[in-house]
């Protein structure tokens, strides 16, 4: 029974039971409210007790500690000070199942931890393998040779049954690679070489007289402010020759004996790959990100790395124990809303170990990372406490290597067999999908995970504002091949009048404001702030909205005119054809009248400021308006949904003139109701070009 009995501070244990339950009526700060079978608890109120309950060895606060820590910014001992005030846990309880804690705290925005909870007799392979584990003798070791034995076996496997995951072939080669196999000392060189340096002998044959390249891999990595070996036009030649491994940073070091020890010979890396003072070769190898990450045999993920990336590589050691990435068991009786007190003994694991290691680390907040994260087919995540594997058709841990142990949470509960990202590609590779949800039509399912990556990709952080577009090319160009249609600075062709409906939450206090690199006004990519939202609508029969607009003409211009058009852009302009609505904002009561004349004498609607339905696009306009008395303008409806009923709701497009017949976009708003909605129109209207 050695180390199957987790230890609980007092605070965790009455929480559990149902002790210092906060009334009904009052509601969780920050958090939504939500109906069902729940009580709200108080839990540690002070950071102070929260970290003496860590010390104890409490191991739900520690997991809560490691949820947090992951967010926590480097900062002076004075910073960290600061840390500790404004702190609060608040637990809330759903049922005897599950358990979510709320932390409030002045270093993240509102968090929220999940847990589950089952009894012994629902899990007894699990309760067995806590039984029979020697967990005094075990010691983790990110990188060790069982976790490389790991990952052989998940490719292997992988590589036999995953269809989807295995490269289309070898038939494209990045232009420049790191030869990493010139020698087997692990101190030696490696050395760079071009694609027609690769040799007849390392080319793989085939049926026939053809080859393919040999299989590469790829690294994600942050750079950080540290000074990393990086080519330039005057290295090359000297990298040609061979590179040190001493000059590289420990991530580069780490991720080239993996490769080496795995017995590959190619790996290639963003910045010793691609020459860094060429703006010209910078945009030809952006350009081909998607074919680079896409038919890369995997991704090496330097999750851990990113915290520190000037000192830390692969193969740091864990930060927590072995015992602390399984399940814990706990023999208190709990507190279930109807039943009463109910007898253990219970199982309880952490069901946001996933999102604690990977989604909350910096390298995930990278924007070029969200691209190289969808287009991989494999990635290993290299984090500060284990290994993960995450393909497209499974996620496995090295703490659990065969997804048994419920490490990961189960796809009944919290976790499914893969992540958006994978998912998402996944349904592309299969090119024609089934419908994943009851009722869903197919062209509705594509739509809904360009949605999803959009949303990912949006909340993420890049360091050059004008890489916006092109560091998620890779992933429109994959959308593009499978889609068919026509991409459109960031919207869709035949989607349009969905697209465009994007909104932000600068009305709800959000510093939101246009991106300073060029954007027209009706992309969501014109928007730098904390959130945006690309929300798709669907009727209630799963089809995608009716289309009030019709484009009559695009003009997107990349930068430079020949180049990519997923990339960057000089300009991008959209002519359409639409029925004109105006509006009338009035400041004393801060209502939006909407009406159908440009006299504005037949009222349409009217929306109450208040009412969140009437949303600008950035923090200055919001003021704007709050400061102005009266503002007038055009609206367009772009799209009907029905609700069902007789009812639904359009969405209209907010615009601010920019010269005569074309108008930037400044925001949205919503209007409907049984009666009291637009369901069709004739295709007739006025022809307008948007900037």
């Amino acid at each position: 029974m050695e180390g199957i009995d987790g230890v609980l501070c007092e605070t965790c244990r009455r929480s559990f039971q149902g002790e210092n339950d906060i009334e009904s009526r009052d509601r969780l700060p920050h958090f939504p409210h939500r109906s069902g079978l729940t009580f709200n608890i108080y839990h540690h109120t002070t950071f102070q007790a929260f970290q003496e309950s860590v010390s104890f060895g409490c191991f739900v606060c520690i997991w809560i500690w490691e949820h947090l820590e992951s967010s926590i910014p480097h900062t002076d001992h004075a910073g960290a000070s600061r840390l500790k005030e404004d702190f609060r846990i608040y637990c809330r309880m759903w049922g005897v199942e599950n358990a979510d804690f709320y932390v409030k705290c002045n270093w993240v925005d509102p968090s929220k931890f999940h847990i589950s909870i089952a009894q012994k007799s629902q899990y007894t392979g699990v309760w067995h393998h806590l039984e029979t584990q020697p967990w005094s003798k075990i010691s983790g070791k990110v990188g060790s040779t069982q976790e490389l034995q790991l990952i052989e076996k998940w490719a292997s496997f992988c590589e036999a049954n995953h269809q989807h995951c295995r490269p289309a072939g070898h038939k494209f080669f990045p232009t420049r690679i790191l030869d990493v196999g010139a020698t087997d000392s692990e101190s030696g060189n490696i050395r760079l070489q071009h694609r027609n340096d690769i040799t007849t002998e390392s080319l793989i044959p085939l049926q026939g007289h053809s080859r393919q390249y040999p299989p590469y891999w790829t690294l994600s990595h942050r750079w950080g402010n540290q000074d990393i070996l990086k080519l330039c036009v005057g290295t090359e030649d000297k990298f040609r020759q061979g590179i040190p491994l001493s000059s590289l940073s420990p991530t580069f070091r780490d991720a080239i004996l993996l490769v080496r020890r795995l017995g590959h010979r190619y790996i290639w890396i963003d910045s010793l790959c691609i020459i860094q003072d060429s703006r010209a070769d910078w945009q030809k190898e952006a350009s081909a990100m998607a074919d680079i990450y896409s038919h890369s045999y995997c991704n090496i993920s330097a999750i851990g790395a990113s915290h520190s990336p000037s000192t830390t590589g692969l193969f740091d050691p864990p930060q927590l124990s072995p015992r602390l990435l399984q399940p814990h068991a706990v023999s208190i009786p709990l507190k279930d809303r109807n039943s009463g007190m109910i007898d253990g003994p219970w199982l309880v694991w952490n069901d946001a170990i996933w999102e604690s290691d990977i989604e909350n680390s910096p390298l995930s907040s990278r924007g070029w990372v969200v691209q190289e994260r969808f287009l991989s087919p494999r990635i290993i995540h290299f984090t500060p406490n284990q290994i993960y594997w995450e393909c497209l058709e499974s996620i496995r841990c090295s703490s659990d290597p065969e997804g048994k142990l419920l490490s990961l949470g189960t796809k009944e509960r919290r976790c499914l067999e893969t992540t958006n990202y994978k998912s998402s590609r996944l349904e592309l590779a299969q090119a024609a999908p089934a419908p994943s949800r009851p009722g869903e039509h197919p062209q509705y399912l594509h739509h809904r995970h360009w949605g999803a990556m959009v949303s990912i990709y949006i909340g993420c952080h890049l360091t050059e504002e004008s890489d916006r577009f092109i560091a998620m090319s890779g992933i429109a160009k994959a959308f593009r091949q499978v889609k068919g249609d026509t991409y459109l600075a960031g919207l869709w062709k035949r989607t349009l009048h969905t697209d465009l409906s994007w909104e932000t939450s600068a009305c709800r206090g959000t510093q939101t404001r246009r991106n300073r690199a060029y954007a027209p006004s009706w992309s969501w990519v014109s928007i730098v702030g904390d959130h945006v939202g690309l929300n798709i609508p669907r009727n209630k029969f799963s089809n995608l909205p009716v289309s009030l607009v019709r484009l009559v003409g695009e003009r997107i211009v990349p930068d430079p005119p020949e180049g990519d058009s997923t990339g960057l852009l000089q300009s991008a302009e959209l002519d359409i054809e639409c029925m004109i609505y105006h509006y009338r904002w009035t400041g004393s009561s801060k209502t939006v009248s909407v009406y159908s004349d440009k006299d504005l004498t037949h009222q349409y609607t009217e929306i109450s400021h208040g009412s969140g339905d009437f949303k600008l696009d950035t923090s200055d306009l919001v003021r704007k308006f709050e400061d102005a008395e009266n503002i007038e303008g055009v609206c367009i409806p772009v799209f009907g949904v029905y609700e069902g009923y007789g009812g639904g709701h359009n969405k209209f497009l907010v615009l601010e003139p920019h010269a005569k017949n074309v108008y930037k976009r400044i925001g949205i708003f919503r209007v409907g109701g049984i009666g009291r909605w637009i369901d069709s129109w004739s295709g007739q209207g006025s022809t307008i070009t948007l900037v």
